[in-house]
């Protein structure tokens, strides 16, 4: 369970640590290891990247669901973001995931001003409620833009990284690709050489280095409460 930013801070350490000391016992060891071994061992990098992706976007927005019950808020507390969010969530709790999209608006109006009016305090909004209903949020398609509109969902800021964002569809495709049997680990870095892979690495650890710093300060001064007392959807 993640209680804090501290403990996400960890588990991001971890993961990077894991992944440094992997890439630098390769590193020192390529020449002693035959070509075949040394496709897979290079293409486990690709895994063990992924892996950080989808490990630090996903308890990113566990904590988040956390804070806001640990925080006992209410709906008004909430940001402008989240708050949507939590009405879309309601709408698809009660059955009405299907309606269009103009009916859908109108059902967010009233579902809107029952909250406002009511202001209850958030019970029932954990990650694991949530993703009840909001099935493949975060399943073997983190990039840059799942990460973008998850942010969107809760209101965190972009990371903006031209380059990353094409290295972290790379990444995601090469592991969905290995995770499928549409590439063979042999095949998935044949034709790659070791050191454009460390360059890969970098470019993905820097990106991650930028989000935990934009949620270190979206957590630290809690930008998933609304900064004042009505925000509009």
């Amino acid at each position: 369970m993640i209680y804090s930013y501290n403990d996400l801070q960890e588990i991001f350490n971890d993961r990077v640590d894991y992944i440094e000391t992997y890439t630098s016992y390769i590193g020192t060891n390529i020449n002693d290891i035959s070509v075949k071994n040394s496709n897979v061992l290079k293409s486990n990098i690709f895994l063990m990247l992924y892996n950080l992706s989808e490990c630090i976007v996903k308890s990113t927005i566990l904590l988040l669901h956390e804070q806001i019950l640990s925080e006992s808020l209410k709906f008004l507390d909430l940001n402008g973001a989240i708050k949507s969010t939590y009405i879309d969530f309601l709408i698809c709790k009660d059955g009405f995931n299907n309606i269009k999209d103009d009916q859908k608006l109108n059902l967010r109006n009233l579902y809107c001003t029952r909250l406002e009016f009511h202001n209850n305090f958030i019970t029932d909004f954990s990650y694991a409620e949530f993703t009840k209903y909001r099935k493949g949020l975060i399943s073997g398609n983190i990039d840059h833009r799942a990460i973008v509109k998850l942010g969107n969902l809760y209101g965190i800021e972009e990371v903006k990284r031209n380059r990353e964002e094409v290295e972290l569809l790379r990444i995601k495709t090469i592991r969905n690709d290995l995770a499928h049997g549409s590439l063979s680990y042999k095949e998935c870095s044949r034709d790659i050489l070791f050191s454009k892979i460390v360059e890969l690495k970098d470019s993905i650890l820097d990106y991650f280095i930028l989000y935990m710093e934009n949620t270190r300060d979206y957590f630290s001064n809690k930008k998933f409460m609304s900064t004042s007392i009505l925000v509009p959807i």
